[in-house]
């Protein structure tokens, strides 16, 4: 039995809505039942135990009418209903085997919504030797029938894990490629062998994934196979739900692309609609029918950090959820395999820290000086790091403006600490909210959310973050976000070349090649300990395809994983795009020349 279903799936089944005919089955909660129709009713004979999942079991149910309904598992009879008489047969329905005559919504199901679009529910896993008897077994007939068939596996499954691509790390730069999750799964889809994105380094194992199976969500994986996103733009309506791109079950409105991967850096563009489990917008325009769409910007560099720029095109001024701290398990994971009850560890500025535990549910606030969590909360906290069971953990460093609210939604209490649902990523009926039960497929909890820097204008609403891995302390993220939200500033030193404005959407500064003819650009960057200098990179328009050196206080940097550069051809010409590795909280002199070509 690889999964358990998502309600009642049937091994086998002769019956019409609960009313006529025989179910023979496996419950959304593991356990195996036999039920019948008698005498107007539904009578239910339900284990006490769970099956075990990925392993073979041997199951039975036998219905005597003149003692009633027994469930056997592995030869021992699990419980029994005394009944007398015959049952009501479903006529003219066919015998189906591993999947359900009647249509419903998984168990668990939160909203009222999502409990109205009903499917049929299938067995996930595997069935051999089924035999329908023309008697009712005795005990003494399913002992002896489960040890007739031993089987030489016992356990001849595995959990289905989430792909990320090889393990290890890799060069840097992004490519398409297929991150494969399971036959059974894949055999839906139709596309080809260049569908989903991966992005690794070679100075980390971790990597970035844009995948079909999280809508093309920006995921960020740990050397152990830890998954790390975010929520997308969300909105809400009391009757019908969740608009998100997690609704988008077949990625209708889901893509992701590369715009650029170089030695440099990597830009990958996601883009969706938040749309409900029916596929519709929330109070589309009247006009035009469009919705809301949003255009994610991930620019990427070999530090591995990522700047995640959102563009929402919206008529309603830019509400919504922008961003929600949200992790995955892998099948045959909780929460609790995923990070430590001490999740989420918040930094501020001056570098003051904070770790918050889940020991006792959610925290009520992360700023709560009194009740029970009584501590101090950083003040103004900008950063985060989500303690992960792994060597590599995710973090996001927010604009200063930033609250950090934690999730308001309490604990699945009989599976985890944490709340947790497996609605998605993956899964496909169209649901928007279904608690996890079982650790028997891929499921996605949430720490908290921000209410950050909305950036609103003509053409729409814009917001933006720092994403990434790190192997290191939350203290070590503080000089990085300094950098980032207070960029040293850039005064040209040489002629023929403008601009040094730092563009935070990008985490790079911007230069313009007056005249292409122009081979050096000389200039400065102001650092201090509060606007350091961490990793920078330097974009020069117009630059050409010249390869380039650079020069960092007198001192040449070789060319190699310390100083990268690559060319970006655009529009309008080819663009230099450099990025360098070295950190200073002082004033730095760098030059940038063109290094001669063989034409030259």
């Amino acid at each position: 039995m690889q999964e358990y279903p998502w309600n009642w799936a049937a091994i086998a089944n002769q019956e019409r809505d609960h009313k006529e005919g025989w179910f023979f089955g496996i419950g959304g909660d593991g356990r195996l039942g036999l039920h019948v129709a008698k005498d107007g009713k539904w009578i239910e004979c339900n284990s006490r135990s769970k099956l075990p999942l990925l392993k073979w079991t041997h199951v039975a149910g036998s219905y005597d009418p003149a003692l009633g309904l027994k469930v056997f598992i592995n030869g021992k009879l699990e419980t029994e209903i005394k009944t007398t008489g015959p049952i009501t047969l479903a006529q003219s329905v066919d015998l189906w085997v591993g999947l359900s005559h009647t249509k419903t919504f998984p168990i668990r199901t939160e909203r009222a919504y999502s409990a109205s679009f009903k499917s049929p529910m299938l067995l996930d896993g595997l069935l051999d030797e089924v035999k329908i008897h023309s008697r009712a077994l005795t005990d003494a007939d399913a002992a002896q029938a489960f040890a007739a068939v031993q089987p030489k596996v016992a356990q001849p499954l595995q959990f289905r894990r989430m792909p990320s691509g090889p393990d290890g790390p890799g060069e840097f730069g992004a490519v398409y490629t297929r991150l494969n999750y399971a036959p059974e799964w894949e055999r839906h889809w139709r596309v080809g062998d260049h569908c989903d994105i991966l992005v690794r380094f070679d100075n980390s194992p971790s990597r970035i994934v844009f995948w079909r199976g999280t809508n093309y969500g920006a995921c960020y994986v740990s050397e152990n196979g830890l998954w790390a996103g975010d929520q997308s733009l969300e909105a809400n309506s009391n009757t019908t739900g969740c608009y998100e791109h997690m609704a988008d079950k077949k990625c209708s409105f889901s893509t992701a692309k590369i715009l650029e991967s170089n030695d440099a850096r990597a830009v990958i563009h996601a883009r969706y609609a938040s749309v409900g489990i029916d596929g519709k917008f929330l109070d589309p325009d009247p006009l035009t029918g469009w919705g809301l769409w949003s255009d994610e910007y991930f620019t990427i560099y070999p530090d591995g950090v990522a700047v995640r720029h959102v563009v929402a095109k919206n008529h309603f001024n830019g509400g919504g959820e922008w961003q929600e701290t949200l992790l995955y398990n892998q099948p045959g994971m909780r929460p609790e395999d995923t990070v430590d009850l001490k999740a989420l560890t918040l930094a501020n500025q001056k570098g003051e820290t904070h770790t918050y535990s889940w020991e006792n549910g959610p925290p009520v606030k992360f700023n709560n000086p009194k009740g029970p969590r009584n501590f101090q909360h950083p003040a103004q906290a900008s950063i985060q790091l989500v303690n992960f069971r792994s060597k590599w953990k995710p973090f996001i460093v927010y604009e200063p403006d930033v609250t950090l609210i934690p999730l308001g939604i309490g604990p699945s209490s009989d599976y985890s600490k944490f709340p947790c649902w497996n609605h998605w990523p993956v899964a496909q009926l169209p649901n928007d909210g279904r608690k996890a039960i079982v650790s028997d497929k891929p499921s996605h909890f949430s720490l908290c959310t921000s209410r950050g820097v909305i950036r609103r204008n003509p053409e729409g609403s814009e917001s933006v973050y720092l994403y990434g891995m790190t192997d290191q302390s939350i203290d070590s993220l503080v000089p990085l976000s300094r950098s980032w939200n207070s960029a040293p500033k850039a005064s040209i030193v040489s002629s023929g070349i403008e601009g040094g404005s730092y563009d935070k959407n990008q985490r790079a500064y911007l230069f313009t090649t007056k005249d292409t003819k122009t081979g050096t650009l000389e200039f400065s960057l102001d650092a201090s300990p509060d606007s350091p200098i961490h990793n920078p990179a330097f974009v020069v328009k117009n630059w050409g395809k010249r390869p380039a050196k650079i020069t960092i206080d007198g001192k040449k940097i070789p060319r190699g994983k310390d100083f990268r550069c690559g060319h970006q051809t655009t529009a309008d010409g080819t663009d230099l795009v450099v990025w360098v590795k070295t950190k200073s909280d002082k004033k730095s002199s760098f030059k940038i020349e063109a290094s001669p070509t063989k034409a030259d």
